[in-house]
């Protein structure tokens, strides 16, 4: 069940809702139980076989937990890090692991046919982590009806956040937590709506270009210069609204059920560094991999080769927990690098005191990590290594650079007519019928939203930290969430809608990880 599908809007989140406020007003642990039977249904939904496999690894981890907070064994740490991601690696990784043998030897081991469960990269991560924070008493041990909602909560549980045990278990031992809050709610359907919109309205219609040319490009020799930035760029749009618009439906979730889910995705594009970029792109995800990976490997303790090292290690296995493909390991490894390079140039500025000039250094900032990134989401999008390679041929302008006939060269310049005829022809910019001049606003107007329009957090206030979180908000601090915004909330939503009810709704790309 999809958050963007009419059967999720128009009757199991009002259903899910009712029960659980009438719930909470009979008892406190009744309305989790509620919550849980929501969450577990909501799963099930999409394959009810996998039931199972959820409530196994809940009951599993929970008995784990208990001898990690009790014993402090490190013996059971292992066992439990162990089972994780065992299953994790059966489900996700084994096909990909016998097709690599296979295609590296003279074996010709069968495949399984494994589906793979939604959302097990998310609740594993998580459950991991409250163990090794339990190892380390940064943790208390919690009841069975917490840790189960910890796990299993719907809105954040197929594709994040990665919530982290001290930012949930609190909330859940808090009696006000889920008395019924106006403000709260009406800000947690406010961003809902945003989401909505991010992921039905735009995200959905640069995907139809982003996947026309992903699709071409099987089927082509060459990809020119043109179409290889449009068809990158739409697809670096795509996920940029899709996740964003995930990120606000999943918190907006949590609200509206008095729960505070840690932001996932602040403006990320906006980033002027590739440093700072990973702060704002999946957040939670940045977290669990310099805590529980980076850090354990040494961080910065040992010297910058080192450090550069971890940092390398660290990409790459993010690039795995992304999807079981070469070209998922070869993302992370250029990330890798691309933090390598990042930190190097951070160091050197710091130590000959370069001065940065504001508006030049956020505007070339800006340019550097977009064109980074976005050269990057070619390995993350593409299906293989030849498929990956043709697009950045034409990205680099490999295969000549075909520009709009009006841009063409004076006869008499006898220099410029020499490139144009071995690098550069006015044959008109898309000239491989993949894409024409009409489909540049959509990518156009999409950018101007990228980097103008104010972060959906930022505009209902929602600062999501950890010492809020802990504190607890209270109606004062959603205050700003005028008339005014809720009459543009309600605009994008039933804008969102009608657009639902022309059979528009896809898949979200995080669903596959």
């Amino acid at each position: 069940m999809l958050f963007n599908s009419l059967d999720f809007i128009c009757w199991f989140l009002p259903a899910s809702l009712i029960l659980f406020f009438i719930s909470a007003k009979i008892s406190f642990n009744f309305a989790k139980l509620t919550l849980i039977a929501s969450s577990l249904f909501f799963y099930s939904w999409w394959n009810p076989a996998y039931l199972y496999l959820i409530i196994l690894s809940i009951l599993t981890n929970f008995i784990l937990a208990n001898y990690i907070s009790k014993s402090k064994n490190r013996l059971f740490l292992y066992v439990s890090i162990f089972i994780n991601l065992g299953i994790l690696g059966y489900y996700k990784y084994y096909n990909f692991f016998i097709d690599t043998i296979n295609e590296t030897s003279a074996f010709n081991i069968d495949t399984l046919k494994i589906i793979l469960p939604l959302g097990i990269s998310f609740f594993t991560f998580q459950q991991i982590a409250y163990h090794v924070d339990l190892y380390r008493n940064k943790s208390k041990k919690s009841s069975i009806i917490d840790f189960s909602l910890f796990v299993s909560f719907f809105p954040q549980l197929i594709a994040g956040p990665i919530v982290h045990n001290s930012e949930i278990l609190p909330q859940l031992c808090n009696k006000t937590t889920f008395t019924f809050n106006s403000s709260k709610f009406i800000s947690g359907l406010c961003l809902f709506s945003i989401g909505l919109f991010k992921k039905v309205i735009i995200a959905d219609s640069i995907a139809i270009y982003s996947n026309c040319f992903f699709d071409s490009v099987i089927n082509t020799n060459k990809i020119m210069f043109a179409e290889s930035w449009f068809g990158t760029t739409a697809f670096a749009l795509q996920i940029y609204f899709d996740f964003s618009g995930y990120s606000d439906m999943a918190i907006g979730l949590g609200l509206m059920f008095g729960i505070l889910l840690p932001i996932n995705f602040n403006s990320p594009y906006k980033a002027i560094t590739i440093i700072e970029f990973w702060k704002r792109w999946h957040i939670t995800l940045s977290r669990f991999l310099r805590d529980y990976i980076y850090i354990p490997l040494g961080g910065n303790r040992h010297g910058s080769l080192k450090k550069y090292l971890n940092l390398f290690i660290t990409m790459i296995l993010g690039g795995v927990w992304h999807g079981a493909s070469w070209t998922f390991v070869l993302w992370g490894g250029i990330h890798g690098l691309y933090l390598i390079i990042s930190h190097y140039v951070r160091s050197q500025t710091k130590r000959f005191n370069v001065k940065k000039s504001d508006y030049h250094n956020i505007i070339l900032g800006r340019m550097s990590v977009y064109l980074m990134v976005t050269i990057a989401w070619v390995f993350f999008r593409a299906e293989n290594f030849d498929i990956a390679q043709k697009i950045v041929q034409g990205m680099l302008g490999f295969n000549g650079i075909d520009l709009p006939r009006f841009l063409s060269l004076p006869s008499d310049v006898l220099l410029l007519n020499i490139v144009s005829e071995n690098m550069i022809r006015f044959n008109g910019a898309f000239t491989m019928g993949i894409f024409n001049y009409q489909n540049i606003p959509i990518l156009f107007i999409s950018l101007i939203i990228t980097y103008l329009f104010p972060n959906s957090n930022l505009w209902i206030e929602y600062k999501g930290e950890k010492k809020a979180i802990s504190n607890l908000y209270h109606s004062a601090q959603f205050k700003s969430l005028n008339k005014r915004k809720c009459f543009w909330g309600g605009i994008l939503f039933f804008i969102s809608i009608k657009s639902l009810f022309d059979d528009t709704s896809s898949e979200f790309l995080y669903y596959n990880f």
